[in-house]
């Protein structure tokens, strides 16, 4: 998986403020947190307008470290992580787009390779901040759920291989490593990886119903 974490943020629009609580106090504390959530994100009223059973199944639900937990979707509420996700995504193509139009001796090529560097850095650090004790948005209820996704989604990939009665020979944090028949040519490699690599964008809405019905 190409950017593992970040797209894990943008799917599931985890972020402290759009973090729910607990299965179990959320459910049955259900008018409470209603009421609190209406009366600190006010635009979301008129979500709440459906039966208690329909809004749990459009809010995403996770199991983590730390239990299972409800967080709010996109559709609800662009969570403050995954918004600066976003910029940060966009703000980094835009610069690289500006760098490439300048030769690579040209001060402005630098001056542009640096910013879209910060944008990367920006957008490579928000997960270990949640867990850094001392940030103002710390949460290891958040990292700790990025991590369950990112786990799930290699056992997603494990799946859809064996599927296809491919071998798993290597897994690590956003990677899965498949052997091959040996007497396959690479043409024929290629073209059995690209044809994985499709099925498992199109199962990618599948895969997503194990959180939630709302499917965006």
């Amino acid at each position: 998986y190409s950017g593992m974490y970040t797209n894990i943020y943008l799917s599931w629009n985890f972020s402290p403020d759009t973090l729910v609580g607990e299965k179990e106090y959320v459910e049955n504390n259900f008018e409470y947190i209603k009421d609190n959530l209406i009366q600190r994100y006010p635009e979301i009223k008129a979500q709440f307008e459906l039966p208690e059973d329909e809004i749990l199944k459009q809010w995403i639900l996770i199991s983590n470290d730390f239990g299972q937990h409800y967080f709010l979707p996109k559709d609800w509420k662009l969570g403050i992580l995954p918004e600066i996700e976003a910029d940060m995504l966009a703000n980094r193509k835009t610069y690289t787009k500006l760098r490439d139009a300048y030769d690579t001796e040209d001060p402005m090529y630098h001056m542009y390779d640096d910013l879209q560097g910060m944008a990367k850095t920006i957008i490579n650090s928000i997960y270990g901040v949640t867990s850094y004790s001392k940030f103002v948005l710390f949460n290891p209820i958040i990292s700790a759920s990025i991590t369950s996704c990112g786990r799930q989604l290699i056992e997603w990939v494990k799946l859809k291989a064996e599927e296809k009665n491919l071998k798993i020979i290597y897994g690590d944090t956003d990677s899965c490593f498949i052997g091959f028949d040996s007497k396959l040519s690479f043409e024929d490699v290629v073209a059995q990886t690209k044809q994985l690599e499709q099925d498992i964008k199109t199962s990618f809405e599948e895969f997503m119903q194990k959180f939630t019905n709302n499917i965006i």
